[in-house]
This record gives C-alpha cells, structure tokens and sequence, in this order.
C-alpha cells in the first residue's frame, strides 16, 4: 500500500496595511512577519507550489494522503476555498485522504466560531469507530486495507498572542484516543497517528514552549502503549524522520509542502502487515 504524506502549504490571501481594520489585529500582526520577516519570500507563490505537489502526487497514485495540517496562512475563507480547489478530488472522500487541523487553520477566535475548516473538511472526520469519537469530530479512525489504521487528533489551540502557537491534545481527546489504542480493533493494527504539533523536533528534543506540545509526558504515556505505532506531524517546516526510542515512537514530519528550502513530500510504503517498508523523498519546483 503506498500513502502519501505532505503537510503544511500555508495558502495565502494577499492584504495591504490599509486593510488593517477589516481584517483584526491577529492578522496585522502576521501581516508585518510576511512583508518584514521573510515569510512572503519562504514562501512565494504558495498555491502555485502547492498545485505542482498535488500533480506530484497524483502521478505517484497513492492509495491514501496524509495532511497534517496548516492549510492556510491565516484562516480565510478565500485561503480555505483555495485549498480546496487545489486538491480537487483528492480532497472529496475519506477513503482516499485523511487530514487534521493546523493552527494557522485556526488562527482567529472568528474563524473558529465560524468553523471554517469543518465547512470545507468536515466531511473528512467521518470515523470507521464513531462511538470512540468526541463531538468535536477527533479523534477519528480511518481503516487502510485489513493491517493498518490513521488516528487523527487535533492538537490545535487559539494562541493568546500571535507568535505564540504551542498546542495540546483536550482531555477528553486524550481519553477516546486512550481507549481507541487499547481496542481491539486497533491493536491488530499497525496505527498511523495524525497530528499537527510535533512531539519531538529533528533532533531528538521536544519543541520550545511556545510552539511545541504542551503535556507532552500523559501524551506519551498514551501513546507509547500501543504496540506498533508512528507518529505522522507537521508544524517544524523541517523534514525529517524520527526513529523511535524509549521515550517516543517513530516520528516522520515531510516539512513544509511549499516552504522554499525543500518543497515536497514523502511517499511511504506500506508492506502486507501494515508496517513501513519504505519511507522516501519527494521534492518539486518551487514557485515564486
């Protein structure tokens, strides 16, 4: 079984200063770090990268994608219908692509109550184990063929600050995922954990404060139970591949899908007990 996993496309929505007052204070703060930080440059055209990494995968012909979050750079709605029209049909089942919030796709309390990414990915938290779900839609169990399983879990928080843009997983997400990892329906399973925040970094360390994950130790406790589980994140624009200690499972983060230094993806391979057999490197053109 081949899966696809990318994460991290930042598609933008281009603003001026002088639309300061219609568009909150949040997003002028982030508007001064992409005309004056570098982050406009990072990224170039951000949904012109993206479109070719789609074309990318797709010519691989996958039987599943992975997103692991930050669709968007600041939660538009013109950001999220963007998106989605890149993926195209891609994005149309939860049989073929399975995705979790970032915290760029949740970066204003108004698009938070206004659910922008569950108007537009919704439809993706349908769950084959729905009664080991929350009523926020997480965690969710997809199924892949008779020896694998993704888990999707959010751990996305609204920062009281931009800049700050640390994560958690909620108790109550924490518990069903608990339970969910000891079922038996996943313990025969080799499981796929999908997340946004990365519990370790590239080497070896777990994430600042201010942009890692929070409660990390009852996480791990967690997580560490289930026999054969690797972690699949996002966050660090950094590609990397984690192998498993005593402390955490494996971690495998593609990095930015469209960041300038690397833009791409990694395409893993999957063999008939569901475990990785492969894990390799795709990259594509990066536009500006």
């Amino acid at each position: 079984m081949r899966i696809v996993h990318f994460s991290d496309v930042h598609v933008r929505e281009d603003f001026s200063f002088r639309e300061a007052p219609k568009i909150g204070w949040r997003r002028t703060a982030a508007l001064t770090e992409l005309k004056f930080g570098g982050r406009a440059r990072d990224f170039g055209d951000a949904g012109g990268t993206f479109r070719t990494l789609v074309s990318a995968m797709t010519a691989l012909k996958p039987d599943h994608v992975l997103f692991s979050g930050d669709f968007t750079a600041l939660a538009t709605e013109k950001e999220f219908s963007q998106a989605r029209e890149i993926l195209g049909d891609w994005a149309d089942s939860p049989d073929r692509f399975s995705a979790v919030p970032g915290n760029h796709d949740r970066y204003t309390a108004g698009s938070i109550r206004a659910r922008r990414y569950e108007r537009h990915f919704g439809h993706l938290l349908q769950s084959d184990l729905p009664d080991l779900q929350t009523d926020s839609g997480f965690p969710f169990v997809r199924f892949l063929g008779n020896a694998a399983a993704v888990v999707g879990i959010d751990t996305t928080r609204l920062a009281p600050l931009p800049g700050l843009s640390f994560g958690e997983v909620r108790p109550a997400e924490l518990h069903c995922l608990d339970s969910l990892l000891h079922s038996d329906a996943l313990q025969r399973r080799h499981v796929m954990l999908l997340m946004h925040h990365a519990p370790f970094g590239p080497r070896g360390r777990p994430d600042t404060p201010t942009h890692g994950l929070w409660r990390l130790a009852r996480f791990l406790e967690v997580v560490r139970q289930h026999p054969r589980l690797t972690i699949h994140c996002g966050h660090i624009h950094r590609r990397y591949d984690l192998a498993a200690d005593a402390t955490h499972p494996r971690i495998l983060n593609p990095g930015s899908g469209t960041l300038h230094s690397g833009p791409g993806f990694y395409v893993m391979e999957l063999d008939d007990t569901g475990s990785l057999r492969s894990v390799e490197e795709v990259r594509v053109p990066f536009t500006v």
